[in-house]
């Protein structure tokens, strides 16, 4: 696991460093994909409205909080930027079960591998968290690289991931 600071924006963090480890080449922060969740999430306002506890005309609001705050990001901020980035989500839940987004009984899944991130609940701050998964072996690989003085990038798998650019990243 990539430990994400706890501060808000974790969410949008974790899948900011997903799409940097699986090779997308565009750049995605914390920010952008803030913006990203808001937007979709506005355009299908249909798709969303009728999930959230709001007042009458606060959709646009709850939009805006997103977009611009630290306001905690979940579900469906998930089914945004799962469809906006056209990638599969894969969260690994604190109950130890996984979630798939966009949701496979409803939708048929994007190509190429998911992004991975945790879930946790209580743990940070007592409240709800998200961290950025890695594999084994690739966390083994980082290790190496560490202890032999170089960095990700410097490794062939590192560069290969590099060169892969755009391949990665449907948006």
């Amino acid at each position: 696991t990539v430990e994400i600071p706890a501060d808000g924006h974790c969410l949008f963090s974790a899948l900011s460093d997903q799409l940097k480890r699986t090779g997308c080449s565009e750049p995605h922060s914390y920010k952008t994909l803030r913006r990203a969740a808001a937007c979709y999430m506005l355009n299908n306002e249909q798709h969303f409205k009728g999930f959230l506890a709001l007042e009458s005309n606060s959709f646009e609001q709850y939009c805006k909080r997103i977009e611009k705050t630290n306001a905690w990001g979940g579900q469906h901020e998930l089914i945004a930027l799962s469809h906006h980035l056209k990638r599969n989500i894969q969260v690994l839940r604190h109950d130890m079960s996984i979630q798939m987004f966009p949701d496979p009984s409803t939708h048929p899944p994007y190509e190429g591998d998911p992004l991975r991130i945790s879930y946790h609940i209580h743990e940070y701050n007592g409240g709800e968290h998200y961290n950025s998964v890695i594999s084994l072996e690739e966390k083994n690989k980082r290790a190496r690289a560490h202890r032999a003085g170089r960095t990700e990038e410097d490794t062939p798998a590192g560069a290969q991931a590099a060169a892969a650019g755009s391949d990665a990243c449907a948006s």
